[in-house]
């Protein structure tokens, strides 16, 4: 056994020590298999695998144990502690390679055609929501009216939407996204908000200022009552 082996062991036996760790520990904390941090507990460096894997521990194990990888690996190797894999000294090639290559393209054409879908139903998708009011006529609910009576009825249809609110309240579509609605209006100005809404966060907003003009209801006669 050379010495960086003797040392590295005894090195990596105290530092097991003052973290509490067993073996077990570690390796699952590295992924490490406990044959192999059993050969380097006992310094059986020529019963681990190749440079390669070995380095890769080296790298697993520094920042568990508080050490700088590089500096014992580099004085491993230069003892020739371990073996190596090849003039190259590099890791096996992947021979899961070629499954992962098919996986991308597969990825890559299921992609497309996501892509083209959306496309094809960007409206319905991703497109602008639009709010169209077809009672009262346009005239009546004009960006600011005056109305006479204390409920307005607001008859229309909205294309594109997931969510359809009045005044913050979601209001149920019909068929074709028709709706009506009643609004209870109070004495004077009222503010009347009609918002439709994608999914994906684009919406139309229409506003209306509507005053509720209650001073032509004429009280009725006492004799009414009689």
């Amino acid at each position: 056994m050379q010495e960086d082996e003797i040392l590295f062991t005894e090195f990596f036996n105290q530092k097991l020590k003052e973290r509490g760790l067993t073996l077990k520990n570690l390796s699952e904390a590295t992924g490490i298999a406990v044959k192999h941090l059993e050969n380097f507990s006992h310094g059986r460096f020529e019963r681990l695998p190749s440079a390669p894997y070995v380095h890769g521990y080296f790298t697993r194990l520094g920042p568990i144990l508080g050490f700088e990888p590089d500096e014992w690996w580099n004085r491993i190797k230069a003892e020739d502690a371990v073996a190596r894999s090849g003039s190259a000294d590099r890791m096996p090639k992947n021979r899961y390679s070629k499954l992962r290559g098919r996986a991308l393209f597969w990825g890559a054409i299921a992609l497309v055609l996501v892509g083209l879908y959306i496309g094809a139903r960007y409206t319905t998708i991703i497109g602008q929501p639009g709010i169209v009011i077809t009672a009262p006529e346009a005239q009546a609910v004009d960006q600011s009216t005056t109305v006479w009576q204390s409920i307005l009825t607001l008859e229309g249809f909205v294309a594109n939407a997931d969510t359809f609110m009045l005044n913050g309240e979601t209001v149920t579509l019909g068929e074709g996204g028709a709706f009506r609605v009643e609004v209870l209006l109070r004495p004077g100005l009222n503010t009347i908000e009609l918002r439709a809404k994608k999914f994906l966060g684009r919406e139309d907003i229409l506003t209306r200022e509507v005053y509720y003009d209650d001073s032509q209801i004429i009280a009725p006669a006492p004799d009414d009552f009689n």
